[in-house]
């Protein structure tokens, strides 16, 4: 492991805020929320999808990282005015992995390995648990659900199956070495694919945890691989972006990016977009197998931990910089930036007209997509370095103080409306 590669295990590990409240306190916290809301998005248009159709799953759930096998991080229908607390259950230690939805049910992971199964439309305001199951060690990897189960990895190299119903244990498969797997699971058809620090991807029968192929990549696998037209994308900390046809592990092609990356590919079509480790944005088309923009800021130059959302026009990035990004996608020319208090390693979303980020200065914000205009605020208890995910008007996002909200996003009813 070379100095960069070292410092994505220290930076991901740092910056853990102290945690504030308790169970107790929960209640009181909620009570004192502080709220900005702005006009309401009830009567926007809807966007259209960005991605191609293995990226548009249903509304009714959001079952891996970015809500999708192309990691677009895009829902069409924008959401009603500003989002209302649902519920915050407090799961004891920090988030990081992004939540799923799937079933009426929200599947989240903490640091120090529990897994919990929540109830969605909880009507307790500090949740609902369904049932808790532990992983061998702390969970980073965002969990995946997918035909009743739930997939994802830990910080030990192990992979896991769950009942989604019960939290069982259905199988565990080991990596090499027994290092980490921070990136979150993807899949195609019967496989599943997660990345790890042993420097491979691995594909498994998700029926039985079996391997089906592995590829290696002589670096640590950070990003989670993103999956379109029969392959999948990783990019990794040798700095190359490879192809690699999904079916049968062999590489098809890659190409030199220039810098490490920790972060996921996001791709529609024959483009995909990454932020890299250099303070650096780049479209690439992988069929061509050429870069066709690259993005630095003029001024600041930060390393891009968080995974860009795509719109038919934008690219939507956030930065250690401080700033979340709205590019144009075509010429990769900044539309806007958005300052928020504290670099940005969550990733945003793009839901219809809005964007929805967190931020570790401990606020989510909810954006105008085509201007970057604030909309609206949530003051949370910890650092936002989870992702939100959105599905059936609801979005969830845990901190690192160890709670995770929920929040309705269905437009509010007017007066005199039925």
């Amino acid at each position: 492991m070379n100095h960069l590669q070292a410092t994505y295990v220290i930076a991901h590990l740092q910056g853990r805020g102290v945690s504030l409240g308790r169970p107790g306190l929960i209640l009181i916290f909620i009570a004192a929320l502080q709220l900005s809301a702005g006009p309401s998005l009830a009567e926007e248009t809807p966007g259209k999808s960005a991605g191609d159709s293995s990226s548009k799953p249903g509304e009714s759930q959001w079952n891996v990282f970015r809500g999708g096998e192309a990691q677009n991080g895009y829902r069409p229908t924008s959401p009603g005015d500003a989002p209302r607390l649902r519920w915050a259950f407090d799961i004891g230690e920090g988030v990081e992995a992004t939540a799923a939805i799937s079933g009426g049910r929200v599947f989240v992971a903490s640091v120090d390995g529990k897994v919990c199964a929540l109830d969605l439309l909880a009507t307790d305001k500090k949740g609902k648990m369904v049932w808790q199951q532990k992983a061998e060690g702390g969970v980073r990897s965002s969990p995946g659900v997918k035909d009743g189960k739930v997939f994802f990895g830990d910080d030990f190299g192990f992979v896991y199956s769950l009942d989604s119903a019960t939290g069982k244990i259905l199988w565990k498969y080991e990596t090499e070495g027994g290092a980490e797997i921070i990136s979150s699971v993807n899949f195609h058809k019967g496989l599943l694919l997660v990345g790890s620090y042993d420097g491979n991807l691995y594909c498994l029968e998700r029926s039985s945890g079996k391997l089906a192929w592995k590829a290696e990549t002589g670096a640590p696998v950070h990003c989670s691989p993103a999956i379109s037209q029969g392959k999948t994308f990783v990019a990794g900390c040798d700095g190359l972006l490879r192809v690699i046809d999904v079916n049968e592990g062999k590489e098809v092609s890659q190409l030199e990016l220039g810098e490490n990356t920790a972060a996921s590919p996001a791709v529609q079509g024959d483009q995909l977009y990454v932020g890299t480790y250099g303070s650096q944005v780049k479209a690439v088309d992988w069929k061509a197998g050429k870069i066709l923009w690259t993005y630095e800021h003029p001024v600041r130059r930060f390393p891009y931990y968080a995974s860009a959302a795509l719109s038919d026009t934008l690219v939507v990035i956030g930065g250690r910089d401080k700033f979340i990004h709205g590019l144009d996608r075509k010429s990769g020319k900044a539309v806007w930036t958005f300052t928020t208090r504290a670099r940005v390693e969550s990733s945003p979303v793009i839901v219809g007209s809005r964007v929805i980020c967190g931020s570790s200065d401990k606020n989510i914000y909810m954006l105008d997509l085509a201007t970057g205009r604030k909309i609206w605020s949530f003051e949370g208890d910890g650092s936002f370095v989870a992702s939100a995910a959105i599905a059936s008007g609801q979005m969830v996002m845990g901190c690192d103080s160890g709670l995770v909200y929920c929040f309705d996003m269905k437009p509010t009813a007017k007066a005199g409306s039925r």
